[in-house]
């Protein structure tokens, strides 16, 4: 006679989840896709900082027009100094004040308005080029820029790299401003 059983037999039940080979080809392959997409993340956040500042500095120029048309008299941008980390007296690295021009000296004395203060982001290098006084952006008080032909240079800070790897903002005769991408000059 047949007795019958409580529980049918049923193969072995199966682990789930990953062995361990299987885990450690999976982060295999992530370490070499992590590994091809590094560099081109270390060129994009350059690119962005150039970016920002280029942003930064076009706001500064804006602002220093309105002023100066707002206020009747010249505004000026100039580097702050003294800067250890500067180059030259054409690098503005240490970033750079702006203030309405009261006596038109093109600096700050106790008696004009400071309207801006702005440091450079880390990473950055902003140099003023094609001017005789490169310390100095002067706004006259119609808001044009007072030496046509001036440009800064916005590139990345290290080793080799020159204007050609950033951004030119380029203060042509007249009112408007222009940027130039990747170039030696405007």
């Amino acid at each position: 006679m047949m007795t019958a059983r409580p529980f049918p037999r049923t193969a072995a039940r199966q682990a789930s989840g990953f062995t361990l080979v299987e885990l450690l080809a999976a982060l295999g392959l992530a370490a070499v896709v992590v590994a091809f997409a590094a560099p081109s993340f270390a060129s994009m956040a350059q690119r962005q900082r150039v970016e920002t500042l280029k942003d930064l500095v076009i706001g500064a120029i804006q602002l220093a027009r309105t002023e100066a048309i707002r206020l009747g008299e010249p505004v000026v941008l100039r580097r702050v100094q003294p800067c250890p980390e500067a180059s030259s007296n054409a690098d503005w690295r240490c970033g750079w004040r702006m203030f309405a021009d009261a006596n038109d000296d093109q600096v700050l004395d106790s008696n004009e308005t400071l309207l801006q203060s702005a440091q450079l982001p880390n990473g950055t290098v902003l140099r003023k080029a094609g001017a005789v006084n490169v310390g100095v952006v002067a706004i006259d008080r119609f808001g044009q820029v007072s030496q046509p032909g001036t440009r800064l240079e916005i590139y990345p800070a290290g080793n080799g790299f020159s204007a050609r790897d950033g951004v030119l903002i380029c203060f042509p005769a007249g009112s408007r401003i222009r940027t130039v991408k990747g170039a030696p000059s405007c």
